[in-house]
């Protein structure tokens, strides 16, 4: 913490608030890691303040198979079943790619009833999905979209970059600062738009 507690205080409180006003979101909380931050967007998706909305055991979430296993962690904490959309493959490079939208636009339509999508933006090999047209496609189906960008700092910082989950729309995006943002030590983001 900024202010070398445990727990956030004034300074935390100001440096949160003036994170979210440059990154144009409604609210950015400092967490210690991005597994943590992903643990606490799946968990704020079963809020009773979301309504019918709200995740529950047994609700199903639309997301990539090759995601960090800390959302893993969040599906079985929630309940949640997964809804696996397999990533194409590039195989001259050996590499997964992102999610075509093909292939979740098909999983929301197969699964009308799933209450959120997550992206990975970018793929642990810098592979970026189209983002904005997921987000429209669930955002239509009445869904939230989650985005895990442990990868993608830079998007928030940089010009000339893929767009940022939350610049394309998501309502909450995973920011490990400690892998592209150049922070010193483990350090994360969860942006809520």
């Amino acid at each position: 913490s900024l202010e070398f507690w445990l727990t956030s205080g004034r300074y935390t409180d100001e440096f949160e608030k003036k994170l979210a006003e440059y990154l144009h979101v409604r609210y950015c909380a400092l967490v210690n890691s991005g597994s943590s931050a992903n643990l606490v967007a799946f968990m704020t998706l079963t809020s009773p303040l979301l309504g019918d909305r709200r995740v529950k055991r047994g609700d199903e979430i639309i997301l990539p198979r090759n995601v960090h296993r800390s959302v893993i962690n969040a599906l079985v904490l929630t309940g949640a079943i997964p809804v696996y959309v397999n990533p194409q493959m590039n195989d001259r490079l050996g590499i997964s790619l992102g999610m075509s939208v093909a292939d979740v636009k098909a999983a929301i339509e197969k699964h009308p009833s799933a209450k959120a999508v997550l992206v990975n933006n970018p793929t642990y090999y810098g592979i970026c999905s189209n983002i904005r047209e997921i987000v429209r496609l669930a955002h239509a189906a009445g869904m939230k979209v989650l985005a895990d960008e442990a990868h993608g700092t830079h998007f928030y910082f940089g010009e000339n970059m893929p767009v940022s989950a939350m610049a394309a729309g998501a309502d909450m995006a995973s920011v490990s600062m400690h892998k592209s943002g150049g922070s010193l030590t483990q350090s994360s983001l969860l942006l809520i738009g």
